[in-house]
Formats: C-alpha cells, sequence, structure tokens
C-alpha cells in the first residue's frame, strides 16, 4: 500500500515539476518581445492580404516590436491590431543610413526627431512597404530604420 502512496506521489510530483519547466521556458520566450512605438488610429488606404488574411483599407493600430535574440540579433515584427484583436505581424528588414557615424546622423535634417512611419506602394509587384523610423529621440533604440512589406490588392 505504501509503495503504491510513494509511486503516486512521485508521478504527481513529476507531472508538476514538468508542468513548471514548461512554463519557465515559456515565460522568458514570450518577454523578450519589447514595444518599440505604438501608433493608433493609422490610416491603412488599401486592402491588404497577409497569408490568408484579408486587411480591408481603413484604420487600424500599428505596433513595431523588437525581438533579441540570444545571438545578439534584433528581429523586428509590425502588429496590427482593430479593436485589441492582432490581425497579422510582419517581420521587418533592419535598413542602414548612408553613415554609422552618430554625430553625422544627429545632425541630418532627413531623419525625425521622434518615431514615424510612412507607407510607399510599389505598384509592379503589388507591394505597401511601410518604413517605420525610431527618431533621434528615441531611448530604446534611436536612429533605427525598419521596412515591412505587405501585398496589397486593388
Amino acid at each position: 500500500m505504501q509503495g503504491r502512496r510513494l509511486m503516486n506521489f512521485r508521478r504527481s510530483f513529476a507531472g508538476f515539476l514538468g508542468i513548471l519547466g514548461i512554463i519557465f521556458l515559456a515565460v522568458p520566450l514570450s518577454a523578450q518581445q519589447k514595444s518599440i512605438a505604438k501608433f493608433r488610429g493609422v490610416d491603412i488606404p488599401l486592402d491588404l492580404k497577409h497569408g490568408e488574411t484579408q486587411i480591408e483599407k481603413g484604420k487600424y493600430d500599428l505596433d513595431v516590436l523588437i525581438q533579441e535574440m540570444t545571438t545578439g540579433q534584433h528581429l523586428f515584427f509590425l502588429n496590427i491590431e482593430r479593436k485589441r484583436k492582432s490581425l497579422c505581424r510582419l517581420e521587418g528588414e533592419l535598413q542602414g543610413y548612408e553613415t554609422d557615424f552618430i554625430p553625422t546622423l544627429m545632425d541630418d535634417p532627413d531623419i525625425p526627431e521622434k518615431p514615424t512611419l510612412k507607407m510607399k506602394r510599389n505598384p509592379r509587384y503589388n507591394l505597401l512597404y511601410i518604413v517605420f523610423e525610431s527618431g533621434k529621440k528615441e531611448t530604446m533604440i534611436p536612429l533605427i530604420k525598419i521596412r515591412f512589406k505587405i501585398e496589397y490588392e486593388e
């Protein structure tokens, strides 16, 4: 009888440790993504398509996220939301400026002071480019430019 109780206790304890281990592994993964900038009520002038997801033209909230990898690299994402519901997430490409010399970049009038979004259409490939610039005054990651792309329909 005591042997059975001991085995049941061991199974329960092993299951508890397994669940606890999964929680400890999952929490750091989700904590690595941080919001760099949020843009509320952004007017998207085209119908967009991302995989199976269709996004009609209208006003959306856009959230630029960074994910820090253990290798020291960074991944950038653009989360398109409506009514606090995520509709799709785009991965971005880091775009460089003409120079890496910080004093020159700080004096460049083409680089915004605060975070900005710009949209450009590429009608040849039916792509909409959404370009994010963190600006000179951004405290988390200043002076970066990230380009996101998504298909659009006419």
